[in-house]
């Protein structure tokens, strides 16, 4: 960690999600968008709404911001299927 350099050692989203919840708490902004890069290739529909919670929780902006924008397409999707 002290280089700046974090290899992709871990191996699927809750063990990201644990990271980037202690990378928050002691304020290693280089780890949280380690995290918010790693975690966006896990979010999908079925997992958004508690992905945007954990984005919350730890002030992840780069990553709410990528949930925020799935939950609008998934928004105008619907609205179009109701046209």
């Amino acid at each position: 960690m002290y280089t700046g350099q974090v290899k992709d050692v871990l191996t699927d989203l809750e063990e990201w999600i644990d990271l980037l919840y202690g990378s928050s708490r002691f304020i290693i902004p280089f780890l949280i968008q380690k995290c918010e890069k790693s975690i966006s290739k896990y979010v999908n529909n079925d997992n958004v709404e508690e992905i945007t919670k954990i984005a919350t929780d730890c002030g992840a902006e780069q990553l709410l911001r990528y949930c925020q924008k799935l939950e609008s397409k998934n928004r105008d999707a619907l609205y179009l299927l109701d046209i």
